[in-house]
């Protein structure tokens, strides 16, 4: 009798556990874990009123999220407020999006809230992770969210709207009686740049070139330029189109190359006529222009206890390091020779006890290195 009493009470509990999953799984009205995917309302679709209760008298808010622009790569911490404006609610929950001009999810959600994170149904979702009790109260703000914007945005993602959701609900156990919030934040760009490059032309100037997808009331472009990546300077302004659905390209030449085998970075910040700015990627040129040219000894060859010269054309003031060697690679010789800016003849002395064959000169400033041959004979 024992047996079958504990049989049926087994089989009622395992009867009871797969029909209460069926149910959260085939209806999702249980979800405080995580939220099913799709609900955030984005493109005028459905949000988490469809299974929970209407609209009270409250809103939802995401401080912090861009309101007008956004910079390329740039992290936006921002919180998600639930407002229900009575203190009667005992759970909150949210899901939210951010989508491109196309309808596509854009930059890149994170969290350091141990309650909020992609949604594993959808990550394209941004959603609350076993959704927080607390005592009766009126609002509850999700902190420690933040968003990344593209860090290189394409045609598209110069539009990006943020869609959220939130709850505000009775912890009943059941969706009756909760209140569902939902917002969206839209941000356009003034240009939507695309196939920013930056090269190096004939040795001697660097040349940018951008195009625009589409603009939206644009003034101009103000070429930016720095040498560590961090703090940049105005170089130029060219001014853009203005309104335009059309792809325009532009183009920049920079002849200030600056300092020789260093590098150059380069950044174009975009202007409306409104004042608002979007920054493009960082690109960067680096140019390998000679500081140093030495050319050809005479006479070559040359006997041994006689001089040879060399010609060394510098377009700096300073301190070359001369090393000689044999062809086993053995050193015999070490100078410093001061040169000027322009053209300069150093005179080599070469000894009477050089054997026959070919020598190597080393001429080194600031690891640019000039070699040069040359045949002593007796």
């Amino acid at each position: 009798m024992k047996k079958n009493i504990l049989f049926i009470t087994t089989l009622i509990l395992l009867v009871a556990f797969i029909s209460s999953s069926f149910v959260e799984k085939k209806g999702h009205p249980f979800y405080s874990s995580v939220p099913p995917a799709g609900y955030t309302g984005a493109g005028g679709g459905s949000t988490c009123a469809v299974c929970h209760g209407g609209a009270g008298g409250g809103n939802i808010s995401a401080p912090g999220l861009p309101m007008s622009d956004y910079t390329a790569g740039t992290a936006y911490n921002f919180s998600l407020t639930i407002n229900h404006g009575v203190a009667d609610r005992l759970r909150w929950g949210f899901t939210m999006t951010a989508r491109n001009a196309n309808g596509d999810p854009v930059g890149a959600f994170s969290s350091t809230n141990s309650n909020a994170a992609l949604n594993i149904n959808n990550t394209d979702d941004f959603s609350h992770v076993n959704a927080p009790i607390t005592g009766a109260q009126a609002s509850y703000t999700f902190g420690g969210l933040t968003w990344t914007a593209p860090a290189t945005p394409g045609p598209n993602d110069g539009t990006v709207t943020f869609y959220y959701v939130g709850n505000a609900a009775n912890n009943s156990g059941n969706t009756a009686g909760d209140f569902i919030y939902a917002g969206s934040t839209s941000i356009v760009l003034p240009v939507t740049l695309s196939n920013f490059e930056a090269s190096v032309v004939n040795k001697t100037s660097a040349k940018l070139n951008w195009q625009t997808e589409s603009e939206i009331n644009t003034d101009y472009f103000s070429i930016e330029k720095s040498d560590d990546a961090k703090s940049f300077t105005e170089i130029a302004t060219l001014d853009a189109a203005g309104n335009s659905n059309n792809t325009i390209t532009y183009s920049y030449d920079d002849k200030n190359r600056g300092n020789t085998n260093t590098k150059s970075y380069y950044r174009i910040k975009t202007v409306d006529v409104d004042g608002k700015k979007s920054y493009s990627p960082i690109k960067f040129v680096l140019f390998k222009n000679k500081v140093l040219f030495v050319g050809n000894p005479f006479p070559s060859p040359v006997k041994n206890g006689n001089q040879t010269q060399f010609e060394i054309v510098s377009n700096i003031k300073q301190t070359v390091h001369l090393n000689i060697y044999n062809n086993q690679s053995k050193l015999l010789k070490t100078q410093l020779i001061p040169v000027n800016n322009g053209r300069n003849v150093f005179k080599l002395d070469v000894p009477s006890n050089w054997a026959n064959g070919i020598y190597i000169a080393n001429f080194t400033m600031n690891d640019v290195v000039e070699k040069v041959t040359f045949m002593v004979v007796n």
